[in-house]
C-alpha cells in the first residue's frame, strides 16, 4: 500500500476514481445504506430527493468554477513571495465564494428559491427550533429563561432540549433588534417576500416580525460561516504549511461539503470560531515564541473558546482534536513539551472553563443545564441507536461529508512510511477521530454534527511543511488542486441533488 500511494499523482487518480464511483452510486441510490443503517426513529438516515432542483443549479455551477479558479490560483508557488495583503484578499475572495456556492446550494432545496428556504428552515420547528424558542413566551426575558433553562430543558422542542442557550439567546437578541427597529423589519420582510418566501398553506400566519429576525439570523449564520476560508487558512498556516499551500487549503475550505450544504445551522458558525481557537494554540504553541507571547494568545484562545462552548456543549471536543493537532506540529517542530506546549494549553483550558461559568453571573446554571442537555440527548439518541452500526456509519458519514478525495489522500497519507510534520499533524487527527467514533459519543447525523471536524480532515490531508527543502507534497500541485476543487464541488452539488438535507 505505501508504495501504491507513495505518488501524489497516483493518490490523486485514486481519489478521482472513488469520488466517481461513489457519487455515480449517490445518483441512482445504488443502496440505502449510502445514506444510513436505518431511518428515523430510531437510527437515521437522509432522507432521498425525488423532485429535480428548479432553482439554484446554474449559480452553483458558476461559484464553483470561480471557487476552482481561486483554489488553483491559491495553490501556485508565488503566493510564498506575496504579502500579507495580497494572500488576505485571496481569501477574502474564497467567502465570497463560499457565499455564493452555499446560497445557491440551498436554493436547490425544495422552494421558491435561498431566501425562501433559509427563512422557513429558520422558521421549523424540526429544523433546529433555536428560533422557535427564542420567540416564544419562555425565553421574553432573557435572565429568566437562563435561570429556569435546565428545568425548561426537557419541554423544549427536538434540538433545543439537547443543547446550550447560546443559539437561543443569539436569536432572541436579533428579534429585540428586529422589533425595536420598525424599518429594519419593513426592510428584511421586502426582501424575503421579494426572495421568494412564501407564507405556508396551513397553520396561523407567520408574524413579521419572526420573518424578519430568521432571515436576519440566517443571514449573519452565513456572513460568519464565509470566513471559514480565513481561519482555515490561518490554522494551517499556524501548524507550519508554506504560504501558498496554507492558503490553497484555505480556499477550498469553501467547497468541503459539510459546511456548503448544513445551512443555516450553529455547526456552520462554529466553524470559523473553532478554527480560531486552534490558530491561536497552534500560534501559542509554536517554536520562537516568548513567554508573553505564548499566554497572551493561550488567553484569547481560551476566552473564544468559553464563547464556543456556550453555544455547543460539542465545542470542547473539537477544540481538543485541534489542540491535539497543534501540539502534534508544534512538537515536531521543535517545542518543548512543558513551558512551550503544555503550559499555553493549561492555560487556555483554565480560561475556557472560566468562561464556561461566567454566565452563572446572569443565573444560568451551566452545570446542570449540561447534565440535563446530556440526558435528554442519551434518552432520545444514544440509547436507542445500535452502537456497532454508528461505529462504522459515524466514518463514512464523515468520508461524504468531508469530501472523498479528501478522505482518500488522507488515508494515502496515512498509510505513507514517512515521519515530520505532516505525517505526526496527520496520525493525531486520525487516532482521535477513532477515540471519538469508538467512544459512542455520537450515533447519527455525524455528517452535520462533526461538521467542525471537517477541516482538519482537510488540512491534515494537504498540509506541507513549510521548513521541508523538498516537499513530495508540493509535486504535481496545480493538477492536483484542479481535481481536487473540481471533485469537491460536484460532490457537493451531487449531494444536494439526490439527497435531502440537512
Amino acid at each position: 500500500m505505501p508504495r501504491v500511494l507513495s505518488s501524489p499523482r497516483v493518490a490523486t487518480i485514486a481519489a478521482a476514481a472513488v469520488t466517481v464511483a461513489l457519487l455515480a452510486a449517490v445518483a441512482g441510490d445504488a443502496t440505502p445504506l449510502l445514506r444510513g443503517p436505518a431511518p428515523w426513529p430510531p437510527e437515521w438516515q437522509w432522507g432521498l430527493r425525488e423532485a429535480t432542483p428548479e432553482h439554484g443549479v446554474a449559480g452553483a455551477v458558476l461559484w464553483s468554477v470561480v471557487l476552482i479558479a481561486l483554489v488553483v490560483g491559491a495553490g501556485s508557488a508565488r503566493l510564498d513571495r506575496a504579502g500579507r495583503l495580497v494572500v488576505t484578499g485571496w481569501l477574502l475572495a474564497a467567502s465570497i465564494g463560499s457565499l455564493g456556492l452555499t446560497t445557491s446550494l440551498a436554493a436547490m432545496e425544495d422552494g421558491h428559491g435561498a431566501v425562501d428556504v433559509l427563512v422557513r428552515r429558520t422558521l421549523s420547528k424540526g429544523f433546529t427550533s433555536y428560533h422557535t424558542v427564542a420567540v416564544s413566551e419562555d425565553a421574553r426575558d432573557v435572565g429568566v429563561f437562563l435561570a429556569r433553562f435546565d428545568e425548561l430543558l426537557p419541554d423544549l422542542p427536538t434540538h433545543a432540549r439537547a443543547h446550550p442557550p447560546g443559539p437561543i439567546v443569539f436569536y432572541r437578541a436579533l428579534h429585540g433588534l428586529v422589533t425595536s427597529s420598525p424599518g429594519l423589519e419593513r426592510a428584511l420582510v421586502a426582501r424575503g417576500e421579494a426572495g421568494g418566501y412564501r407564507e405556508p398553506l396551513r397553520g396561523p400566519p407567520t408574524q413579521d416580525a419572526h420573518v424578519a429576525s430568521a432571515l436576519l439570523g440566517a443571514l449573519v449564520l452565513l456572513a460568519v460561516a464565509s470566513l471559514a476560508p480565513l481561519a482555515c487558512a490561518a490554522f494551517a498556516r499556524a501548524l507550519g504549511a508554506s504560504r501558498s499551500r496554507a492558503t490553497g487549503i484555505g480556499a477550498l475550505t469553501a467547497l468541503v461539503p459539510g459546511l456548503a450544504l448544513m445551512t443555516p445551522t450553529f455547526d456552520q458558525l462554529l466553524v470559523p470560531l473553532l478554527l480560531t481557537v486552534v490558530a491561536l494554540l497552534a500560534t501559542a504553541t509554536a517554536p520562537g515564541r516568548n513567554a508573553a507571547q505564548r499566554w497572551a494568545l493561550a488567553t484569547s484562545a481560551g476566552a473564544l473558546a468559553g464563547v464556543c462552548v456556550f453555544c455547543s456543549f460539542g465545542a470542547p471536543i473539537f477544540m481538543a482534536v485541534g489542540g491535539l493537532m497543534a501540539a502534534a506540529s508544534s512538537l515536531a517542530r521543535g517545542s518543548r513539551p512543558g513551558r512551550d506546549v503544555a503550559a499555553p494549553m493549561a492555560l487556555a483550558a483554565a480560561v475556557c472553563a472560566l468562561g464556561f461559568f461566567v454566565p452563572m453571573l446572569v443565573g444560568y446554571d451551566p452545570i446542570a443545564g449540561l447534565r440535563a442537555a446530556l440526558g435528554v440527548h442519551a434518552e432520545e439518541f444514544t440509547s436507542r441507536r445500535s452502537y456497532g452500526a454508528w461505529v462504522l456509519f459515524n466514518l463514512w458519514d464523515l468520508f461524504v461529508f468531508a469530501g472523498p478525495p479528501l478522505g482518500v489522500l488522507l488515508i494515502a497519507r496515512l498509510t505513507r512510511r514517512e515521519g515530520g510534520l505532516a505525517a505526526s499533524v496527520a496520525w493525531t487527527l486520525a487516532i482521535s477521530l477513532l477515540l471519538l467514533d469508538l467512544s459512542g459519543v455520537v450515533r447519527g447525523e455525524a455528517g452535520r454534527i462533526w461538521v467542525p471536524l471537517m477541516p482538519y480532515v482537510l488540512v491534515a490531508a494537504l498540509i506541507d511543511d513549510e521548513r521541508a527543502e523538498r516537499n513530495p507534497a508540493a509535486e504535481c500541485a496545480r493538477p492536483v488542486w484542479v481535481v481536487l476543487a473540481a471533485l469537491l464541488a460536484l460532490t457537493c452539488i451531487v449531494l444536494r441533488w439526490h439527497w435531502r438535507l440537512p
